[in-house]
């Protein structure tokens, strides 16, 4: 039975009031992002990147297509401190006819050891190919680390190299033609010696279509504010999707997709309004296209901004404030307008992964030098 909320009520005013107030949480339910805690246990390394979709975001099933993770032998012995581990990689396109050459970018790469006390890590920085009448891809491209201490490698589990989810791009519709892989490795000791290790099974890899940042995504923005991202290249009539992700607590939000439809002076540009309830702090924003398969394209990172309790949305241009009941009706219903996906956890594990990746550090063209040490897979290509 409804209590009553206070005398001189009637009891029919009372069962209104109640199914109103139950009204209301129903429609705020439906309609405003949630932010669920940490999960128990957080996915490492790439593990982190496999996404899946939650609530209306529009996101289909997450798969990180157009990726490598190629296996190897492993070093065989014992090294001495010194001794340089030199990883590199060759591409060919079967197939590819004669005429105009093509091009293929290929995100930054981790070849990972099997050490006695730990895994070796060599990063390799991303890199612009070109790929030759015929399908001869030049040039090769290998990176190196220097050995600390006399290491052992493990003779029982293999070296891997990996695109740690980013996918390969090139300059063809998805589907022409595929790119195949292949990697190896080499030791020089301090005196002079060589070990040269076999190369890999070849690995075929379904590329996605160029795509490239045309504008240099802000290191900070404010909660409820605006991220805007530029795109140029062949990307008329591809959907494409931001993914804003946290750690403390750890969240993902899936913003809803846009489909291109006509390029501005070769540019098509929009904003994604980031959500107020998300945490502030240091975050993340995965760009995927969404097309017969999804394919992770880009991550830059971003510093969310909280200290400010009102911001103008972008798109919409509505005023959101973070004060008050009535703020949060207005929230979910901007939220309802704008079509806003929900804040999730991730929950997805994958086996067979890398699980050691360098610390975020900040934007710089991919295409640039690497930082010293090369912790280049939080970089991008503008």
């Amino acid at each position: 039975m409804a209590r009553r909320l206070g005398r001189g009520w009637s009891d029919g005013a009372g069962r209104t009031s109640i199914v109103l107030s139950f009204t209301l949480v129903a429609l705020l339910a439906l309609f405003v992002p949630v932010l669920h805690p940490a999960p128990a246990s957080r996915p490492s390394g790439i593990e982190a990147l496999r996404e899946l979709p939650h609530g209306s975001g529009g996101a289909p099933p997450l798969v990180n297509n157009g990726d490598f993770y190629v296996n190897d032998s492993t070093p065989p012995g014992s090294f001495p401190v010194g001794s340089r581990l030199t990883a590199s990689y060759q591409l060919v396109v079967p197939g590819f006819p004669n005429g105009p050459a093509g091009q293929i970018h290929v995100p930054s790469a981790v070849a990972v050891f099997p050490g006695a006390s730990g895994p070796i890590h060599v990063y390799i920085p991303s890199a612009n190919l070109t790929v030759s009448p015929g399908g001869q891809v030049t040039p090769s491209e290998n990176s190196s680390t220097r050995l600390t201490s006399t290491t052992q490698f493990s003779p029982t589990t293999p070296a891997s190299l990996a695109s740690q989810g980013f996918a390969v791009q090139a300059s063809w519709p998805v589907g022409t033609h595929s790119v195949g892989i292949q990697w190896s490795w080499s030791i020089a000791t301090p005196d002079g010696v060589v070990t040269n290790g076999p190369a890999s099974n070849r690995v075929s890899i379904a590329p996605a279509e160029t795509a490239t940042v045309a504008n240099n995504p802000p290191a900070s923005v404010p909660l409820g504010g605006s991220y805007p991202i530029c795109l140029s290249g062949p990307v008329t009539g591809r959907t494409f999707s931001a993914h804003f992700s946290t750690d403390s607590p750890f969240t993902t939000y899936s913003a809803p997709p846009v489909t291109v439809t006509n390029l501005s002076g070769g540019e098509f540009c929009w904003s994604t309004t980031v959500p107020a309830s998300l945490p502030s702090g240091a975050a993340n924003v995965h760009l995927w296209e969404y097309a017969a398969g999804t394919y992770l394209l880009y991550e830059f990172p971003v510093q969310l901004d909280g200290s400010s309790t009102s911001s103008t949305a972008g798109g919409g241009g509505l005023r959101l404030s973070s004060v008050g009941v009535a703020a949060v009706g207005a929230v979910a219903v901007a939220s309802a307008v704008a079509g806003v996906g929900v804040l999730s956890r991730r929950h997805a594990r994958v086996s067979n992964v890398p699980s050691a990746v360098p610390p975020s550090v900040a934007a710089t063209p991919r295409n640039s030098s690497p930082p010293s040490p090369p912790e280049s897979r939080w970089t991008w290509r503008p």
